[in-house]
């Protein structure tokens, strides 16, 4: 049964087993037309949630970067921002856990400049219990110095909608999914 709940900042969260199938709609509903999904390696290759998903989209995929890594490095965010603004994309969907969704925030941001308009709208769909998605904040480390900062501080990062599909996180290491709750 899917079933859905409304945040302050976020226009809906829907929930339960096949939420992710609701994409497309969503997407329409949206009014979008160029989605660019941000995913990490693991989930790209060593399962086919991404392609799954990329095959759902159907012609409102436009691009996937799969280089999204633990800790955000700032030099992932800068090819995840370059790749989507190659693909003209006009909504982001971060697939995976915090680092995937900070990605996005912080490229959506970036996507739009110094613009006063709000930044390109979101949707997160999470593989771990981070709650990153339910936020304005987001973090990336510097390489040369490893240390990492807040690089988004903006209510206009709350993803526009989160998704929670068990059947995504089946594939989520054990360790994992325990230590981002």
């Amino acid at each position: 049964m899917i079933r859905e709940y409304k945040f302050p900042l976020l226009e809906k969260v829907i929930f339960g087993a096949g939420a992710v199938a609701q994409m497309p709609k969503e997407i329409d509903r949206l009014g979008k037309e160029r989605a660019f999904i941000l995913t990490g390696k693991t989930l790209a290759t060593k399962t086919d949630l991404v392609r799954k998903l990329e095959t759902l989209l159907e012609d409102r995929w436009v691009g996937t970067y799969s280089g999204c890594q633990q800790h955000v490095p700032s030099q992932t965010v800068d090819e995840a921002v370059a790749r989507a603004w190659e693909a003209r994309a006009d909504l982001l969907i971060s697939f995976g856990g915090g680092s995937p969704i900070d990605a996005a925030k912080i490229a959506a941001l970036q996507l739009l400049g110094d613009r006063p308009q709000d930044a390109l709208p979101q949707i997160a769909i999470s593989t771990t219990l981070s709650a990153g998605e339910f936020t304005q904040f987001a973090g990336a480390t510097d390489e040369k110095t490893r240390v990492k900062s807040i690089r988004a501080a903006d209510p206009r990062v709350v993803p526009k909608i989160v998704v929670l599909d068990p059947e995504v996180t089946i594939a989520t290491p054990t360790q994992l999914w325990a230590s981002t709750g």
